[in-house]
């Protein structure tokens, strides 16, 4: 969000596109506190759709709908690079990481608390307010790593490209995110309308195309 209060990103420039499509008027509201609390939004009735980098996950499809995914990102993690070292004691760090047995801090409330208890089961999954917050965990060694997206694992160290010096980064490269649309759950035709939108303007971000467009808000 801009000084003046305008919503820029992708998914604002979305959310126009389809207000236009519809031709309706677009509200953006963007003081939701948490990634659950805008798919609860639009589950409740609050809202008729939300856009806001949100994966899909089993819970969140029992009680909205989904578009086909916008963006399809692999899971990756910023670790500690001797807490890892120290875990995989001569081995490589791939098995530690993938046996990992530390704290993974993740943001509360969000679709990577529930992929990282699947797909860690032996670490214990650390939820922290917000993503500055993980990353200050990661930091102060009260985690040994932090799970997110790779989009989001890479901006973290192309801001600050010091960290790359004790902490590495791993994609999980058969772990990915959907981020899509949520839709609210008696909307058949709302979803149908958007999922003929997304294909008919189909657009393939790679990373780098990502993390410039995220430069430039």
């Amino acid at each position: 969000m801009r000084g003046d209060g305008s919503v820029v990103g992708l998914e604002a420039d979305l959310a126009r596109a389809l207000a236009e499509a519809l031709k309706v008027k677009v509200l953006i509201r963007a003081d939701y506190g948490s990634f659950d609390a805008v798919a609860e939004a639009v589950a409740s009735g609050h809202e008729d759709i939300g856009l806001s980098k949100l994966s899909q996950t089993y819970y969140r499809v029992l009680h909205v709908r989904f578009s086909q995914p916008y963006v399809t990102l692999h899971h990756a993690l910023l670790y500690d690079r001797n807490a890892i070292a120290d875990l995989a004691n001569g081995s490589s760090p791939e098995d530690a990481l993938r046996n990992f047995r530390g704290k993974i801090g993740v943001i509360a409330k969000s679709a990577y608390v529930d992929f990282g208890t699947r797909n860690f089961p032996q670490a214990q999954i650390v939820p922290l307010s917000t993503w500055d917050e993980a990353i200050l965990a990661l930091k102060e060694h009260r985690v040994g790593a932090i799970y997110r997206d790779e989009f989001e694992i890479h901006r973290v160290l192309q801001s600050d490209p010091a960290l790359n010096v004790h902490f590495g980064a791993a994609i999980v490269s058969d772990q990915k995110a959907f981020l899509s649309i949520a839709i609210c759950d008696s909307c058949s035709k709302l979803q149908q309308f958007i999922n003929y939108h997304l294909a008919e303007y189909p657009t393939v971000y790679t990373v780098d195309q990502l993390l410039n467009l995220a430069n430039q808000k």
